[in-house]
């Protein structure tokens, strides 16, 4: 005997539309929250850089200090040193980073696509000591 009325099924086909829209949303977070991470990363490896580079000034060392600061970026982090002024007292060494944070979850990937992520910071030059 069949009940009228009844919703028993009511809920399990609200729950077979919505879940997929959960999960979407969820793997999305994670993914946001692992560009967030990246992004992080790579603005602790240009002050890490630009502090190596204002004393040091080479190219190579503000690199492998940036590359020490946030291994988990690996050789994909690009770092460049520019320098204004003549003086070693009165220069101002720029250092730019570059990284594409590649999407990690695939079906969120070919939606979010990936990140690029450019930054600047600027030291003045120090004296070796």
């Amino acid at each position: 005997m069949a009940l009228v009325g009844s919703d028993g099924g009511q809920a399990t086909i609200e729950t077979v539309l919505i879940l997929p829209v959960i999960i979407l949303l969820a793997l999305s977070m994670l993914q946001l929250g692992l560009f967030g991470r990246d992004v992080l990363l790579v603005e602790s490896a240009l002050r890490t850089a630009a502090r190596t580079a204002a004393i040091a000034g080479s190219q190579s060392e503000a690199e492998q200090a940036a590359r020490l600061a946030a291994p988990g970026l690996g050789t994909a982090l690009r770092i460049s040193v520019s320098q204004t002024g003549g003086q070693p007292n009165g220069c101002i060494r720029s250092v730019s980073a570059a990284f594409v944070s590649r999407a990690r979850i695939p079906l969120i990937g070919g939606i979010l696509g990936d990140l690029k992520i450019h930054r600047t910071a600027s030291a003045p030059c120090e004296p070796h000591g």
